[in-house]
Parts: structure tokens; C-alpha cells; sequence
């Protein structure tokens, strides 16, 4: 991934793994949902499984920044740091 003139994240994508994008995405923003209400919860148990997830799926599909966050949230909640598990 890269950041272009206006700040935004570009990534590029194989060919192959085009038409899984939009259920790909669909499901990330259900994952962020649910570590919203696992946040609330304190589970950070289930945070960490969560983000878990996002840092091999992320990988996987090409967007190795939702990895970098999956990674840094892992850690975080490992650590009980839930300030930093909401930012």
C-alpha cells in the first residue's frame, strides 16, 4: 500500500481476488463493528481474536495495511490497553 497526493490509501489488488473485494470489505466493517462492542465489553480476549483475524485476512487479500492494524490492535489488547485498542 501507498499513500497518494491526497493522502489516501491505494492498494493494488491481484486480478483473481477482484470479484471477493466488495464481500471482503463487507465483512472487515462487520469486523470493526463487532471489536466496537467487544471494546465496550473489555473482551479482551475476543479483541484479540478479532484482530487476529484481520491481520491474516488482510494479508491474504493484498490490503496489508488492515494487517499493520490488525497487528497493532492484537498487541494492544494483549497488553489490557484498551485507550489504545479504541483509536
Amino acid at each position: 500500500y501507498m499513500a497518494d497526493e491526497k493522502n489516501e490509501i491505494v492498494v493494488e489488488i491481484s486480478k483473481d481476488l477482484e470479484e471477493l473485494i466488495p464481500e471482503y470489505i463487507e465483512s472487515m466493517n462487520n469486523s470493526i463493528l463487532h471489536i466496537e462492542r467487544l471494546v465496550q465489553e473489555k473482551n479482551f480476549i475476543e479483541i484479540k481474536s478479532e484482530a487476529h483475524k484481520m491481520k491474516g485476512h488482510g494479508g491474504a487479500y493484498g490490503f496489508r495495511y488492515i494487517s499493520d492494524i490488525g497487528l497493532l490492535i492484537e498487541g494492544f489488547a494483549r497488553d489490557n490497553k484498551i485507550e489504545l485498542v479504541k483509536k
